[in-house]
């Protein structure tokens, strides 16, 4: 093994992507998006819900006309003939009757287009986060808060955009309809319903910008709020939370974030209550000089019964649906500004290749780092300094050094979870920004040092180191008999279908066993071990939680699967390092030796003292 003398100053500053800045889609682009995800969820349900609304926003109209026909006979003389009667009779009752089958099927086909876009925002949202590339994104506080805004878009907004979107509809609709009506009988009364309509709007947009305010606002402290939640009721924490009485603390904590929360929201409700009272005194007042204009002119103006009728339930039926047409457009402009984090949240996503040509190749297992320097943060202590390394395919490297030097980020790095902030890293001699990441992963197997124990099944939890594998019970047992647990597994209530966590069990007959840290840690070495195409393994402290035995089995499976592949082990147990062909000794974020166990010991260097202060608790 060989190191690299040329550094590169390359840097790739972790930039937001494009789309996300506050305002970079207009509200009319936001309607056009939002109302396409809503068709194409469920085409056939959306044209129902619209032929519902016409015919919603019909009835009352037509049933308005039917009374003024009812009063007109009844003024008549002789009060008209039975049929005379009966014909707006029966026509009240259709349209009464239609209305009602239009309420019906409106709920119908409403639900399922909001079950159907919900699911398909979902998948869509959640495909955009499995599409990116680098872990770094994920772990930005900035990055949790836009989705945690795009998924409370894609579970809720979908619901209130639709029935705001429809009561806008059908009162915009209804107001036309109740509006020919009065403008038969007095035709001012247009102008002044016109004018009632602006404080409607202009104040019903104001409220949805402080109810979009408001969630923004919210969506930190409610994050907060879930993680303390979580801490009272996962199990897994039960432990600390009762041996350490921190319960009282936690829910402190949480009772405090709820009553910040709480107070945010009285502020805008009492805000949007008063501006509900002024639009009342507003509506109130000019329906009642209106009608009372009308009533007191009726005779002067040759107005019949009839006439007069429609005029009371047209001006009124248009104050309400004035009304309802406003708070559907708040509605609807409320959800719009939530939705556009739905939609910067995939603008953020970049596209699954890189700009520019990509490279069609697989690592065989050759890695170079040049110059690679990282941090977490822009403004961050730097993890890795000017690391220059070079790993041939099929050798066996051990990774030594002090806790915090920076071991566990290098090899993420190499797994390509995160980019060098400078210099670049190669495999088979090609840089990795020309190459998928994706690509490069699928010839990766690793067990992390934080190694994840799923709530899941023995052979789920085996089977996700090779997906395609899952149902493999014959690769399952294979890798499972490698590191002992075959036979364990077989002891469980239900072998290889048995669930290890009892905390998502919907059936009490359900076989439940729970695993110790050391059986939790030979199911991850499994799980690496199911990826045969991999031609890098990276086993970061996979010993921690193993007694002497299992380390012993451990050493003897690193030797057997190092014959055909690159193995990087990383462990604080520097008895296993004298089986690896070199140690890389990291310290401070460099490479501070380099060489074979013998060689490190003889040199007296960190890698001796380490190896000495451990020896010596051996032989004490």
């Amino acid at each position: 093994m060989a190191s690299s003398a040329d550094p590169s100053t390359t840097s790739r500053p972790g930039e937001r992507w494009p789309g996300t800045e506050r305002g970079a889609l207009p509200h009319w682009r936001l309607l056009r998006l939002t109302v396409l995800l809503v068709v194409r969820a469920a085409p056939m349900q959306c044209v129902l819900v619209v032929v519902a609304a016409v015919v919603l926003a019909a009835s009352p109209v037509a049933t308005a006309w039917c009374v003024k026909a009812l009063f007109d006979v009844l003024a008549s003389p002789g009060h008209g003939s039975f049929s005379a009667l009966l014909v707006p009779v029966c026509a009240a009752f259709g349209a009464a009757l239609a209305g009602a089958g239009a309420v019906s099927m409106q709920q119908l086909a409403s639900s399922r287009v909001v079950r159907a876009v919900r699911a398909q925002a979902q998948d869509g949202l959640f495909r955009a986060v499995d599409s990116l590339p680098w872990i770094m994104e994920i772990e930005r506080p900035d990055f949790q808060n836009e989705l945690r805004l795009a998924e409370r878009a894609a579970e809720d907004t979908a619901r209130r955009l639709l029935s705001s979107g429809l009561m806008a509809v059908t009162g915009v609709l209804q107001c036309v309809g109740w509006c020919v009506s009065v403008a038969v009988t007095w035709p001012p009364m247009i102008a002044l319903l016109a004018l009632v309509t602006i404080p409607y709007f202009w104040l019903g947009h104001r409220t949805a910008r402080r109810e979009a305010r408001l969630q923004s606002s919210l969506v930190g402290s409610g994050r907060l709020r879930m993680f303390f939640r979580s801490l009272l009721v996962d199990p897994r924490a039960a432990k600390e939370s009762r041996l350490f009485a921190i319960g009282p603390y936690l829910r402190s904590r949480l009772a405090t974030l709820l009553r910040a929360e709480s107070a945010l929201e009285d502020t805008v409700d009492r805000t949007t209550a008063r501006t509900d009272m002024v639009l009342a005194v507003v509506g109130a007042s000019s329906l009642a000089v209106a009608t009372l204009v009308v009533v007191l002119t009726a005779t002067s103006r040759g107005l019949s019964a009839g006439d007069l009728s429609l005029f009371l339930a047209a001006a009124a039926g248009a104050q309400t649906t004035i009304a309802l047409a406003a708070d559907g457009y708040t509605g609807v402009a409320a959800s719009l500004l939530v939705m556009k984090h739905y939609f910067a949240f995939h603008a953020r996503v970049p596209p699954v290749a890189p700009s520019g040509s990509l490279v069609s190749h697989e690592p065989s297992g050759e890695i170079e780092l040049r110059g690679v320097w990282f941090r977490y943060d822009a403004d961050g202590p730097w993890v890795l300094r000017d690391v220059n390394l070079r790993i041939p395919a099929g050798t066996r490297v051990g990774v030594a050094g002090p806790n915090g030097a920076g071991k566990s980020t290098l090899i993420k790095l190499i797994c390509q979870l995160y980019q060098p902030t400078r210099g670049e890293i190669l495999f088979d001699g090609v840089p990795a920004g020309r190459l998928d990441p994706a690509a490069i992963r699928r010839r990766i197997t690793a067990v992390f040092q934080d190694f994840m124990s799923y709530d899941l099944t023995v052979a789920e939890n085996i089977g996700v180191g090779d997906i395609q594998r899952v149902g493999d019970r014959a690769e399952l047992r294979r890798v499972a008999a490698m590191v002992d647990m075959h036979d364990e597994i077989e002891r469980m209530p239900g072998g290889y279908d048995t669930l290890l966590s009892k905390i998502h069990i919907a059936d009490d007959d359900a076989a439940v066993h729970l695993l110790s840290g050391g059986q939790w840690q030979r199911l991850a070495i499994a799980r690496a071990l199911l990826r045969r195409d991999a031609t890098i393994a990276i086993l970061d402290e996979p010993a921690s939680g193993l007694d002497a035995f299992a380390q012993h089995r451990l050493r003897e499976i690193i030797d057997s699967i190092g014959a055909d592949r690159t193995v990087l082990l990383i462990s604080h147990h520097l008895g296993s390092m004298r089986r690896m062909e070199t140690i890389v000794v990291v310290d401070d974020g460099r490479i501070a030796e380099h060489g074979t166990h013998d060689e490190l010991v003889l040199t007296g260097g960190t890698y001796a003292q380490l190896f000495s202060l451990q020896a010596a608790g051996y032989v004490a």
